[in-house]
């Protein structure tokens, strides 16, 4: 299985939402945790894995990072660390957990669910913890999301211009901003060092006076991946893909999961053909 591995297309702990728990909803008996999120790493032949915000690292005990390290250097499958919040303290908290996981990158998002901070503070922050980022040989990639416009996160990076920054990358977060695949990948793509493949599709209600953005598995919706890989081949970027997906509730959380399950393969199989 490792012959199949890719160390540049991953899975994260947002493949698995729903098994993982949501914030707001129902939950499985038994959170799936980050040495089963491994396991699956390997059993899918995928050779990296992001750890994001919706399992937080720094909430497990010393001796869960410890195996979680020692079995990933067994297996061959390298650890991103992500988290939310560009505050100074917590971002140099988490540095420690990149570097221990031998992380590469520390993805983290500007602000919590919708709560502005303004790009001025979020600049300020980052702009202080940069020179221990690059001490250490860590890249921060903020993701985009819907509180913030492409061209205010593009003017932030100009204006920072720091060889440790970089943006992670998720078009489908864009359309909560009312943007364009074609024009964020114009604006943030030369930026980009961490790519999110959250596939989703735009459906026009039964009243016709709505739409609904709904999750799909990787190629079976309307966010065009394989341009978006291509565009970013252009710019001449080196990134890491990492597949994330929003499953629909299914009216039950057995059947979400078995979704979420069946997403995964599907995801993994069409990204693979594309890599």
């Amino acid at each position: 299985m490792a012959d199949n591995q890719n160390p540049k297309l991953g899975i994260s702990s947002w493949t698995y939402p729903w098994a993982v728990g949501v914030s707001k909803g129902p939950r499985l008996k038994r959170r799936m945790d980050v040495l089963e999120i491994l396991e699956n790493a390997r059993s899918l032949g995928i050779g990296l894995v992001q750890y994001s915000d919706n399992l937080p690292l720094e909430n497990l005990p010393w001796e869960t990072l410890v195996k979680l390290k020692r079995l990933s250097s067994e297996y061959n499958i390298k650890s991103e660390v992500g988290t939310r919040c560009v505050e100074p303290k917590h971002l140099l908290k988490f540095l420690e957990i990149a570097i221990f996981l031998k992380s590469p990158i520390l993805r983290t998002l500007p602000c919590h669910h919708g709560k502005y901070l303004p790009v001025s503070e979020v600049e300020k922050n980052l702009r202080e913890v940069l020179p221990e980022f690059e001490k250490e040989g860590v890249v921060i990639v903020l993701e985009n999301q819907e509180s913030y416009k492409a061209a205010e996160l593009a003017a932030m990076m100009e204006a920072i211009d720091h060889p440790n920054l970089r943006i992670c990358l998720d078009l489908a977060n864009a359309l909560g901003a009312m943007e364009g695949p074609e024009y964020v990948m114009s604006k943030l793509g030369p930026w980009c060092g961490n790519f999110h493949v959250k596939d989703v599709s735009v459906i026009r209600t039964q009243t016709h006076m709505e739409f609904l953005v709904e999750g799909r598995s990787a190629g079976n919706g309307n966010i065009p991946i394989k341009w978006a890989l291509d565009q970013l081949k252009e710019f001449g970027v080196s990134h890491t893909t990492i597949i994330e997906l929003w499953p629909p509730w299914q009216g039950d959380i057995e059947s979400t999961v078995k979704l979420e399950e069946t997403w995964v393969a599907e995801s993994v199989e069409f990204m693979r053909r594309l890599f």
